[in-house]
């Protein structure tokens, strides 16, 4: 039950498509058209670990080289990336039933965007 799906009109993800639901696209009616509260001191029938989030990628990569130039000194010369591929990793979608945005994932990003540094280093 549940996966990714795109609204038509927006761009947003949300975790519930418009069949499971049968109802418009809007959050509002996401959040009634399947789940409800359970009421107070009891516990609801929904088992752990029911819903499986977003995989999670992030690659990172170091490349360097060494120049000799004697037998103590040499430079090093070194280009890092963090989230080389640039890819977006989104974080679990809001659980809060009465939320406005309840099952969205687009707004909750985990990874951050493309770093890359270059080091030069003279070792004497």
């Amino acid at each position: 039950m549940g996966h990714l799906q795109s609204d038509p009109n927006t761009g947003v993800l949300y975790y519930f498509s418009r069949s499971q639901i049968g109802q418009s696209f809007s959050s509002a009616t996401l959040s009634a058209g399947q789940f409800s509260v359970p009421a107070p001191g009891s516990i609801g029938n929904t088992g752990r670990n029911f819903f499986i989030g977003p995989q999670y990628f992030e690659l990172d990569m170091t490349l360097g080289k060494r120049f000799k130039f004697t037998e103590r000194m040499n430079l090093e010369v070194r280009m890092e990336a963090q989230n080389l591929t640039n890819h977006p990793s989104f974080d679990i979608p809001n659980a809060t039933i009465t939320s406005s945005s309840f099952g969205n994932i687009a707004t909750s990003l985990l990874s951050g965007s493309r770093k890359m540094q270059l080091a030069l280093k003279f070792n004497f």
